[in-house]
């Protein structure tokens, strides 16, 4: 905000203060629309970069198994695609229940669809894994 010949923070009738500036004359629901938007993308790209953690340390947790069965080379690359294969289905199961878990108080409604799209990912995962089985059994 403008004061007199220098700049100050504005303050929020929350109580905290922003401190927003560009060149020229832009007008204020600007400067905050673009801030939350720019705040949504970054907060996205977070949440992506934890579920792809995640995946990692879902992948070291298991590494031994694959090491183990790295003793038989193919049976090693086999064991290691499976383990691959389970560390994201652990992370499309897991990872939107977190997510979840941070929207709850804030904002319910947007918990509750994050919460429905894991629940989607988990029963297609499950009926691929049981549609894979049913023709290997008959």
């Amino acid at each position: 905000m403008q004061a007199g010949q220098t700049f100050d923070a504005y303050h929020a009738r929350a109580g905290g203060t922003v401190e927003l500036m560009k060149p020229g004359k832009v007008l204020a629901a600007d400067l905050f629309k673009e801030a939350q938007d720019d705040n949504r993308a970054w907060t996205w790209l977070i949440r992506a970069g934890g579920c792809l953690l995640m995946m990692f340390g879902f992948a070291a947790v298991m590494g031994p198994v694959r090491v183990l069965a790295d003793v038989i080379p193919l049976l090693g690359d086999i064991v290691g695609a499976g383990v691959a294969l389970l560390a994201l289905m652990l992370t499309c199961i897991l990872a939107p229940v977190i997510i979840a878990v941070g929207w709850f108080f804030y904002r319910p409604v947007v918990a509750l669809a994050v919460l429905a799209g894991g629940a989607a990912l988990a029963g297609g995962a499950y009926w691929l894994a049981r549609r894979r089985k049913a023709p290997a059994s008959a």
